[in-house]
């Protein structure tokens, strides 16, 4: 939404000093009333606001303008810290995955950004470690787009353990 300020009529004239200024709202937000819309809300979308003078014998004039309110920001893609985790044989599965889920968007228009992500780059260390770098994606109803990256780090740290055989 959109709070208008001054959009009230310019100038009027009027020969008698009996008249009225009434206006209407009709799209995206609606609504009649005297004087001047200003201080209305506005929704996102287009609307239309006409303003009448009526004089006391019923001669009119009318004015007419569209306001467009649209949504021109992005969200705020909060991207996970980068994190290391020990090796643990099986590809770290539901450290990922709660790793993954930790990621959070906002927006001053959609409650719910669609948050996206894809592998950006796989770096392998040596001993069977490797840092997987995410790039995040957050997407408003309306194409507005953020991006981050973090990396999820796999490290191999636990000395090999060498049993003798008795």
């Amino acid at each position: 939404v959109w709070t208008s300020e001054d959009i009230g009529p310019s100038s009027g004239q009027e020969n008698c000093p009996d008249f009225t200024v009434t206006y209407s709202i009709t799209g995206a937000t609606t609504g009649t009333g005297t004087d001047d819309a200003s201080g209305t809300l506005f929704n996102l979308g287009t609307s239309t606001v006409c303003y009448t003078i009526t004089d006391g014998s019923a001669n009119t004039a009318s004015c007419c303008f569209d306001i467009v309110v649209s949504d021109c920001e992005n969200p705020i893609v909060n991207c996970p810290v980068d994190q290391t985790f020990e090796c643990d044989g099986s590809g770290n599965g539901a450290d990922l995955a709660t790793w993954l889920a930790s990621v959070t968007a906002s927006d001053n228009c959609d409650t719910s950004p669609e948050i996206t992500n894809q592998i950006y780059n796989t770096i392998s260390d040596c001993g069977g470690g490797q840092t997987t770098v995410y790039e995040f994606t957050a997407t408003d109803n309306f194409g507005n787009a953020s991006v981050c990256i973090a990396s999820f780090i796999i490290k191999d740290r636990v000395a090999p353990a060498l049993v003798t055989p008795a």
